[in-house]
């Protein structure tokens, strides 16, 4: 388990998002006894309000240098608000998505707004 890259990725959301993150978990192969050398670090982030677009941004900026490479395993950053996923509706709406697919477009400095989860499904 890369526990010093989970230890990053949570300081880097607190100091990002403060007292709004609720929890922070791990979730995927990394918890399911599946994490092979190549995967990446599936990481579910609930807070208590909406992120603004100076937060995201600056989420974009440390994780592109906080995943994959020599940072260490891809991740994939889900940021999800409490009432959004309590109770539970499908499909939940994000506020801030992160993942290596979506590397060119940050690099490119787009900037995410709230979107849906498009990598849960029914």
């Amino acid at each position: 388990m890369p526990a010093a890259q989970i230890d990053t990725l949570v300081l880097l959301l607190r100091r990002t998002l403060g007292d709004r993150v609720l929890g922070v978990y791990l979730h995927g192969s990394a918890v399911l006894a599946g994490l092979r050398p190549h995967s990446d670090l599936d990481v579910l982030a609930v807070v208590d309000g909406p992120t603004s677009h100076i937060q995201r941004k600056e989420l974009v900026r440390e994780l592109l240098e906080v995943s994959g490479g020599a940072a260490g395993r891809p991740v994939e950053l889900t940021v999800v608000r409490h009432d959004a996923v309590s109770p539970w509706r499908h499909p939940p709406n994000c506020e801030f998505l992160y993942g290596e697919r979506l590397r060119a477009e940050y690099e490119r400095g787009v900037v995410p707004g709230p979107p849906r989860c498009p990598t849960w499904r029914r």
